[in-house]
């Protein structure tokens, strides 16, 4: 193994490691581009400060889903985020309606340390 291709690895490692995702679930370098966002954190923490403790703790719990999801198949996030909307799955957040799973990774983002 080269020695770049393994710090680059051991680096994803590392940021896999600090957003709490939990071991078996792989991020993507572009998905965990978008978790580190700061545009992202700053949605999920109005989202924590406008939706109630109840739909904060669904989405924390639909987002490790959600992320696998979009780790592996964007067609497959992209098929899950128009089901929400014609299921009615969605929160309102800033006066704009979203997809819960939307919602759920800018909430995930927002716990997320953006280091």
């Amino acid at each position: 193994m080269q020695r770049r291709s393994f710090l680059k690895g051991s680096a994803l490692c590392i940021g896999i490691a600090a957003t709490g995702l939990p071991t078996g679930v792989l991020a993507s370098q572009p998905a965990m581009r978008l978790l580190r966002s700061p545009a992202w954190a700053r949605l999920g923490q109005r989202a924590r400060t406008e939706l109630p403790a109840t739909d904060i703790a669904g989405l924390d719990a639909d987002a490790h889903s959600v992320i696998e999801l979009l780790s592996t198949s964007r067609q497959g996030f992209k098929a899950r985020l128009a089901d929400d909307i014609r299921e009615g799955r969605t929160v309102t957040i800033g006066g704009v309606t979203l997809s819960r799973s939307e919602a759920a990774l800018f909430v995930f983002a927002s716990r997320t340390p953006l280091a």
